[in-house]
Formats: C-alpha cells, sequence, structure tokens
C-alpha cells in the first residue's frame, strides 16, 4: 500500500509534467513569434524607405535606391539581402534582382512569405505602392528578401535560453515541493513513531 507521504508526493508532481510541456511549447511559440515580428518590421522598414524613394518621371518609374535601407538589413556578414522595383501590372522589373519570387499584391496591400531564392530560405516582403505625377499615377511593388540564418540563430538561442530557465524553474519547483512534504509530514511521523514505541 502506497504511504501517505508517496501519495501526496505524486499528487503534487503528476501535474507538473503535463505543466512543464505547456510551458516550453507556449514559450517557444511566444519567442519564435516575436522574433519574427521584430525582424519583419526592419524589412518592411527597408521597402518602405525604398519605395518612398520610387517616383514617376517623364511617365517612367524611376528609383534611387537608398543604400541605408539594405544597409540596416546586413547586421551580419553572412545574410545577403535582395530587393526589386516593379512596374505594376505588367511586373517589369525597375531596379534590382529580376528573378525574384514573385507576389500578388493587391492595392496598398503589405504582405510577407517565407520562401527560396537560390537555393535559400529568405523572408520576403512586399509592398504596392502608387507613384504620382502631374495627375498621372503608375502601381508599382517594392519586394525585399533576407536570408534567415540570422533570424533563425537568434530565435534558436532564445528558446535555449528559455528552456534553460524553465527546467531551472521546474527543479526548482521539486525541489522545495519534496522539501515541504518532507518537514510537512514530519510531525505526523513522529506521532506515528511515538505511537508505535
Amino acid at each position: 500500500m502506497m504511504s501517505i507521504r508517496n501519495r501526496l508526493l505524486l499528487w503534487l508532481l503528476a501535474p507538473l509534467i503535463p505543466a512543464a510541456l505547456v510551458f516550453m511549447w507556449t514559450v517557444y511559440n511566444q519567442v519564435r513569434s516575436t522574433t519574427e515580428a521584430a525582424h519583419d518590421q526592419l524589412l518592411l522598414g527597408s521597402a518602405l524607405a525604398i519605395a518612398d524613394r520610387v517616383v514617376l518621371e517623364n511617365n517612367q518609374l524611376s528609383v534611387d535606391v537608398p543604400y541605408a535601407a539594405l544597409q540596416m538589413l546586413t547586421r551580419a556578414a553572412e545574410e545577403r539581402v535582395f530587393y526589386a522595383v516593379l512596374s505594376l501590372p505588367d511586373g517589369e522589373t525597375i531596379t534590382g534582382y529580376r528573378l525574384m519570387p514573385k507576389m500578388a499584391l493587391a492595392k496598398d496591400e503589405v504582405k510577407f512569405l517565407t520562401t527560396d531564392f537560390r537555393g535559400e530560405a529568405v523572408r520576403l516582403v512586399g509592398i504596392h505602392g502608387r507613384a504620382l505625377s502631374y495627375g498621372k499615377e503608375q502601381d508599382f511593388a517594392v519586394l525585399v528578401a533576407e536570408t534567415m540564418g540570422l533570424r533563425s540563430q537568434v530565435t534558436s538561442q532564445l528558446v535555449q535560453f528559455s528552456v534553460i530557465a524553465g527546467t531551472f524553474l521546474i527543479l526548482g519547483t521539486l525541489i522545495l515541493t519534496l522539501t515541504a512534504v518532507h518537514f510537512g509530514l514530519r510531525p505526523l511521523a513522529l506521532l506515528a513513531a511515538a505511537i508505535y514505541e
């Protein structure tokens, strides 16, 4: 027959394993989504900076790509950045990489996509814009893509840190529970010993 101490420990510690799994899964999803959102905002900032420099001159789109718009994405030597400015609706490349992954964009839409480009996984943002000049207008799209090495590395490091912190939290809870049960049942154990003497 199971002792009171073991039964109490079972009831206290049994929920700890599923709670720990839920905690780890929640932390992983939260870290991943937060990291991705932060990187996506930086990617979008670069695309918007390029879009601000698109002008319509003599019924032709032209763009002076600001160096800073792409420089802020190259945070590590192994990261690569690709961009393209397309006229719409024909999709002709005004400047940038001509083989950029195509993305269907609605009016004034901003869209993110994870895809492959040149054999590498990239995070791609596309924005729809419109250039105006003397009553004329021309739609265009700006596409900016970044390789995902640093993004994955940062996410992995944050997840590892969270898992380690969670593991220490669980171990601490386990030790505290064992200690509390031991000292909490000590008077009962002393009483039982006195009775059987």
